[in-house]
């Protein structure tokens, strides 16, 4: 890369994303996505390298992908029916990134692209393709396939974005622009999008971009003697009047004439798209006689800003988000060209960085409204007083090591904190849910479909927040690891698997009740054994990275999924643990249950709350138990080394699988016989 400018942006990048072991052209792929996926489509995937990077060999020149439901990025097909159930529409928009380190566009490598564009959609349709697409790509296939099944819920079919980028000049040649063209006549042509786009992306619009993605937006408008609020507590000052809707249109347009969707970053509440109040809306400001009445059909926008300053009626905003209002932007913006000055909006405008009113505000102004439950989560008590459980419990770290937790997005935005020190919300669910529930492959679903799907297990009034604490620290202590290579890269798919096994290792597979107080010293004892040892995985991090490799490596391919995915590769995870030792096939008869006859041993584990375990066979190797198996075994004494005999069954749910059934305790009588192995 010649430019020296890009180069420090990509590497301001690395570092603040934690990428900074990256190869330079993987590297630059996952700054181009990220970029884009900011810049054109309000989508800030935090995860990027694992969340839509796909490049490599049967990539088909797609570097990355990304599949967007209603704004939000889907990686499963449960993730596409928690949106088409919660919102009852898919609004949908399949984004392809092809990023190269050279500096001009070549017409042939734009013709791979658009050409491998081509084949994802034939592999949807089923259609036969002439390319074979690498697992990952075939997962979002799959999930793409999913989408189109439920095209009833769909108001247009989805959209269709590629990007192609250069470190070099766009010169809009004829030959690249004529590959772009000719690959976007084909996809036209398959009748399955609303529209299809294509944008180059050269060196100096991928510099605007980002550099416009990472300041705070700062805007001029002229507001003409708005009412001043009184003072109140945590408010520096605040206005309430109509703004012209020339003035609001400006405010909310990017410098290259597009509605900045960064705006609502913040704003919990969905564009609802052609619903019956849009609808209304969009009436009213077709028809002329309506228009003067905008004010008192519309309750209008409120804006909050970190700072305001005021000279007469010109008001400059600085980093300010639009957290009411978002279905009024949107139609305004729609029809722009006939928002005048004569037009005026209802403008709500408060200058505050204190986070209590902020939340306050984003509550009150959005009750009328229904929000998806994931919207209003952070706002609670619940993480109001985790956040400040973070705070104490981080105070004694020095500031290039403190760990925040962020509430509410964008937060510490402007406090020059580095993302690799902040916890989100979607990264404490899917970190609790892996470390504290043993759900590690429950991690590439949506963060709102975890939330539902655990609502009574997840930031329960009475939890106390150690444990969610501890599985923050221990995701931002693992991803560290990682970037740094001190783990192998390789594994970033199971960093949520080495969170469960981190736990277990240094506090036991039974966790204390997550109301009690012994999981407050449970789980401050795991963050200071990772801290222990955060200069390199050794000790707990290191057998947790061994017992990892070895069970990916003895895991059979039962799914075309990758293990990471599948719930019988925790399980073994789990049993591999345990046991101490990776379990093999072996060619001793004596190793091989055999139906019907009984056998001696001991309880690996039980988990109670969960109906299960295993038992370490004395001929080797384990045995699943389920709790109708166990029964006769008195509950305090179904612990690990309790000595027990069973018969080998055959499971009813899983012909094939053999499991441990009459499970009772060494030395009683099953049948008129004691059994032996």
């Amino acid at each position: 890369m010649d430019d020296l400018i890009l180069q420090n942006l990509v590497s301001d990048f690395a570092e603040k994303r934690g990428l900074t072991s990256l190869a330079s052209d993987k590297l630059f792929e996952a700054f181009v996505a990220s970029a884009v996926l900011r810049k054109y489509h309000q989508s800030d995937i935090t995860d990027v390298e694992e969340g839509v990077l796909v490049g490599g060999t049967g990539d088909g020149g797609l570097d990355a992908v990304a599949i967007l439901v209603n704004g939000r990025p889907v990686c499963t097909t449960e993730d596409v029916q928690f949106l088409a159930d919660k919102l009852r529409r898919l609004d949908v928009e399949f984004v392809f990134v092809q990023a190269k380190t050279a500096s001009g566009f070549n017409s042939a490598d734009i013709g791979t692209f658009v050409f491998g564009v081509k084949q994802f959609f034939l592999a949807v349709l089923d259609i036969s393709a002439s390319m074979s697409f690498r697992a990952e790509i075939q997962a979002l296939v799959a999930v793409a396939r999913d989408i189109y099944s439920k095209t009833v819920r769909m108001q247009k079919n989805p959209k269709c974005s590629l990007y192609y980028a250069s470190t070099g000049k766009w010169r809009g040649s004829p030959e690249p622009k004529s590959r772009f063209a000719d690959g976007v006549a084909q996809l036209e042509a398959m009748n399955i999008f609303s529209s299809v786009g294509w944008r180059p992306l050269d060196a100096a619009l991928l510099k605007k971009t980002y550099q416009d993605l990472e300041r705070s937006v700062v805007k001029d408008v002229e507001f003409g003697n708005p009412a001043v609020f009184p003072n109140i507590a945590g408010v520096d000052e605040a206005y309430i009047g109509l703004l012209p809707g020339n003035e609001f249109i400006k405010l909310v347009t990017t410098e290259d004439g597009t509605l900045n969707r960064e705006l609502f970053y913040d704003n919990v509440r969905d564009f609802q798209g052609n619903n019956p109040v849009n609808r209304e809306i969009d009436h009213t400001l077709a028809d002329e006689q309506r228009r003067n009445s905008f004010p008192l059909l519309n309750n209008g926008v409120t804006i909050v800003a970190r700072s305001i300053d005021r000279t007469g009626n010109t008001f400059r905003i600085s980093d300010f988000q639009i957290v009411n209002g978002c279905q009024t932007t949107h139609v305004l913006f729609e029809n722009k060209d006939a928002v005048t000055e004569r037009i005026f909006v209802p403008v709500k405008l408060v200058a505050t960085d204190d986070s209590r009113v902020i939340v306050e505000v984003i509550k009150a102004t959005n009750r009328q409204t229904a929000v998806l439950p994931e919207a209003l989560e952070s706002l609670s008590d619940f993480h109001k007083n985790l956040e400040a459980f973070y705070a104490a419990r981080e105070g004694e770290q020095s500031p290039a090591d403190r760990i925040h937790y962020e509430r509410r997005s964008k937060q510490y935005f402007m406090d020059n904190i580095s993302p690799n020190n902040i916890v989100t919300l979607t990264g404490q669910i899917k970190s609790f849910v892996a470390m504290f529930l043993d759900e590690p492959h429950s991690y590439p679903r949506y963060y709102g479909e975890l939330l539902k799907s655990y609502e009574d297990r997840l930031f329960v009034d009475d939890h106390k927040p150690a444990p969610y604490y501890a599985s923050g620290v221990a995701l931002l202590t693992i991803e560290k690891l990682l970037g740094s290579r001190k783990i192998d890269r390789r594994l970033r798919s199971y960093k949520h698997h080495l969170l469960m096994l981190v736990r277990m290792l240094v506090g036991g597979y039974n966790t204390p009740k997550l109301n009690s107080n012994a999981i407050t010293d449970y789980s401050l004892g795991v963050v200071d054994a990772l801290r222990a040892q955060s200069t390199g995985p050794n000790g707990h991090v290191a057998r947790a990275v061994q017992v990892l490799n070895r069970s990916i490596r003895t895991f059979p391919p039962v799914s075309s999924a990758p293990p990471h995915r599948l719930k019988a590769f925790t399980e073994k995870l789990i049993r591999d643990l345990h046991a101490g030792k990776t379990i093999t096939v072996t060619d001793d008869a004596a190793a091989v249950p055999e139906l019907g006859r009984r056998e001696s041993g001991r309880i690996l584990w039980y988990n109670e709350s969960k109906y299960f375990g295993f038992v370490e066979r004395s001929a080797g190797g384990d045995i699943f138990v389920h709790e109708g198996e166990i029964g006769r075994i008195p509950w305090h004494l179904r612990e690990r080394g309790t000595e027990v005999t069973y018969t080998v069954i055959e499971s009813s749910r899983q012909p094939g699988r053999v499991m441990a059934g009459d499970v009772m305790l060494k030395g009683e009588v099953s049948g008129g016989k004691e059994g032996t192995s």
